[in-house]
């Protein structure tokens, strides 16, 4: 999808947003809420990687939000490639997984924010406009996680067993919650 440049009242810089998400109607919702905004414009959507590289080189998006499932693909793999083309790009993690398993794997991939698609629109667009001003967005109650971790013992920092798991390691047993065999 793309769209015509719209100004807000103030003549301010509409900023562009790139959706992706492997669910359509998910796609069309979060468009909904960001186009609703008058200094949003949603330019591009996609629904896997190649997708949304090809669209994020086409629409030139301000930010990126992205989901962390994309059918048999990681968003992490794709917040780590957008993260390495470009350095400035808001990049909003947007998913239904638990901030707690996986918002800090986010961060570390390169994302600039995580956010829970349980939450309203308006936390939504909070987070999108934290981002796009450099701040880095996550729920309160994590922030204080994080911050208790990183201040904590180090001995006792990492109680989380989730957290000593790769990426890869996370993605294979998250299948294996999902049903799928070890193959």
């Amino acid at each position: 999808m793309s769209g015509t440049s719209k100004k807000s009242k103030d003549d301010k810089h509409t900023a562009r947003i790139l959706v992706v998400d492997d669910h359509p109607l998910v796609r069309r919702g979060l468009a909904d809420v960001m186009n609703s905004q008058e200094d949003f414009e949603v330019c591009c959507e996609a629904e896997d990687i190649s997708t949304a590289l090809k669209a994020f080189e086409r629409g030139k998006p301000d930010l990126v939000l992205v989901d962390l499932k994309l059918g048999e693909e990681s968003g992490l793999d794709l917040v780590r490639q957008l993260r390495s083309r470009s350095q400035s790009l808001g990049i909003l993690v947007c998913s239904m997984y638990e901030e707690s398993a996986f918002a800090e794997r986010a961060l570390r991939a390169g994302a600039s924010g995580y956010v829970n698609k349980h939450e309203s629109g308006s936390v939504v667009i909070e987070a999108v406009r934290d981002v796009l001003a450099g701040r880095i967005y996550l729920s309160g109650e994590f922030k204080d996680e994080v911050v208790r971790r990183i201040t904590a013992d180090p001995e006792s920092a990492n109680t989380n067993p989730l957290q000593s798991l790769s990426d890869r390691e996370m993605q294979v047993f998250e299948m294996i919650g999902r049903g799928m065999s070890i193959r």
